[in-house]
């Protein structure tokens, strides 16, 4: 292994130069794991031939942590580039943990050799402890650095006061508004992660963005979609209460990756067994059996075009929906039932493929 250890060191090298100094467009969270594996794989062959004699473990011993040092320093460069344009974040905030000890741990081996070891598995411990500290965990500081990018984007716009955002009337640069999208979006999928007051996850719901920051999602690094590609609708149910006083039995409905298809449940007259296609490219048809005999069967065909014809068929921009629009009451000689929805999408592709996606949150039911 030190042989092809040793190449890859020399094309790391050589290949970390070309992408940090000359702008070579790679994602650094590439970068970042690129430099997790090599120093991993570097260290633990290090401790494996500490005590060989041989002469192609000496050479290794003595040139593994020299490389190491040579391809951390671009990193380092990498990182702060990095930092600069996006802030901290959680793969930032991994790297900059898996170079300190990569950094120190070359530092230690090219100074104290095979007794470098237990000063790295000590710092190894330091950090993963430091990482999970209420003050500077992983979930923690990185929130914290894009909640003080975000404020101080907002301030620099005159969009942010007394803990309060405002609208903007006139749109910033492109850049401040990609920035601006960044560290909301990031801020909204930050999970087990505790939000300023003035901040809400629904922010990254593309009309309550626009509503709240008064433009658009801008994103500089995706090309823009063709205007013939991926047009359609896609509707989520805000929250708002809903009258289910007529109904005994709530059915929660998981999405159909998450669940048997169809599936039973127990009401007062038998067992029901519900089949339900959420997603597909043929229209969903809801089928309620009771002991085998098929008591209601519903074809989603007329609600889905009634919402292709209320609302637009453009862009697939995440739209607020009224309550009666997700929603269906159906009726039976057998069952009463009210059907939720927590989204609904219908897609059409460049190739005039239809994708449905009718995503049920809850059945409500009352037996006759």
């Amino acid at each position: 292994m030190i042989p092809m250890m040793t190449v890859l060191s020399i094309v790391l090298l050589i290949w970390t130069g070309r992408t940090v100094f000359s702008g070579i467009d790679v994602p650094f969270v590439q970068l970042a794991g690129i430099a997790a594996a090599y120093t991993i794989a570097g260290n633990w062959l290090h401790m494996m031939v500490s005590e060989y004699k041989s002469k192609l473990a000496n050479f290794y011993l003595r040139f593994y942590p020299l490389a190491a040092i040579l391809i951390l320093v671009p990193y380092a460069i990498a990182l702060w580039n990095q930092l600069k344009l996006s802030g901290l974040k959680l793969t930032e905030y991994w790297f900059i943990l898996v170079w300190l000890v990569a950094a120190s741990g070359a530092v230690l081996i090219l100074i104290r050799r095979s007794r470098a070891y237990i000063y790295i598995v000590a710092i190894i411990c330091v950090l993963a402890v430091f990482s999970v500290l209420p003050i500077s965990g992983y979930n923690v500081l990185p929130v914290k650095a894009q909640t003080a990018r975000l404020e101080a984007l907002l301030t620099g716009e005159d969009m942010f006061k007394e803990d309060t955002i405002i609208p903007t009337e006139s749109e910033p640069d492109p850049e401040v508004r990609a920035a601006i999208t960044d560290a909301v979006v990031y801020l909204a999928f930050a999970s087990d992660a505790s939000l300023p007051a003035w901040f809400d996850r629904d922010y990254q719901e593309d009309s309550t963005f626009r509503s709240v920051f008064g433009f658009n999602k801008t994103w500089l690094t995706q090309p823009e979609m063709p205007p013939e590609v991926n047009k359609g609708i896609s509707l989520y149910l805000p929250d708002i209460p809903i009258d289910i006083s007529d109904y005994s039995l709530a059915i929660k409905v998981m999405p159909s990756y998450e669940r048997e298809q169809p599936f039973l449940v127990d009401g007062e007259r038998g067992t029901y067994r519900i089949d339900w296609p959420d997603y597909g490219m043929t229209v969903p048809v809801l089928e309620i059996q009771l002991e085998d005999e098929v008591i209601l069967r519903q074809d989603m065909r007329d609600y889905v075009d009634a919402l292709l014809n209320k609302y637009p068929n453009t862009n697939l921009i995440r739209t607020p929906a009224e309550l009666a629009d997700m929603t269906m009451v159906l009726k039976s000689t057998e069952l009463d039932i009210l059907l939720v929805f927590r989204n609904v999408g219908v897609i059409f592709d460049s190739q005039n493929a239809i994708y449905y996606e009718l995503d049920l949150d809850t059945i409500y039911m009352q037996e006759k």
